[in-house]
């Protein structure tokens, strides 16, 4: 409270506060590893942890174009899948996703949604089968015929 809603500010009863959030925000970049093998995340509002990157400038722009592109990207289709969490040999975390049917051990249901030009555009991670299956109907019926802007259908996501 008290603190004035302009750029560069973050007013709330929580998290961040002040003039110095950073010109990411609401993404957070942040660093992994030793001092010779360090990576790049970036942390997403969304609770997405994107990366590894291997330089600041590619965290910097993964962030700015979650904040302001992907804008023209339209979404016309999601599916649901069954992902695996595999820690590679660095410590690492990274996910391979597999068809809903496959059976498999898995870690998370993920919903993706494909673009005009079939790439696919991670939405949400869940839990359980019941909470993914409510949430792909409910972004088919978002979607309809006519799609939707990649940032809008995360927000609605969330």
């Amino acid at each position: 409270m008290g603190v004035q809603n302009t750029k560069g500010h973050c007013a709330g009863n929580g998290g961040l506060r002040g003039h110095s959030v950073g010109d990411y925000f609401p993404c957070i970049i942040y660093q992994r590893g030793t001092p010779d093998n360090l990576t790049h995340w970036v942390k997403q509002p969304n609770g997405v942890d994107a990366g590894p990157m291997a330089t600041w400038d590619d965290a910097a722009m993964a962030a700015r174009s979650f904040n302001e592109g992907a804008c023209d990207i339209i979404i016309r289709s999601v599916r649901l899948a069954k992902v695996q969490l595999n820690e590679d040999e660095h410590g690492e975390t990274n996910a391979v996703a597999y068809n809903i049917h496959d059976e498999l051990p898995f870690d998370v249901y993920v919903l993706y949604g494909e673009d005009d030009e079939g790439y696919e555009w991670h939405l949400c991670d869940y839990t359980t089968y019941a909470a993914a299956r409510n949430e792909l109907a409910r972004a088919q019926g978002i979607i309809a015929d006519v799609g939707v802007e990649y940032n809008r259908l995360l927000e609605i996501m969330k």
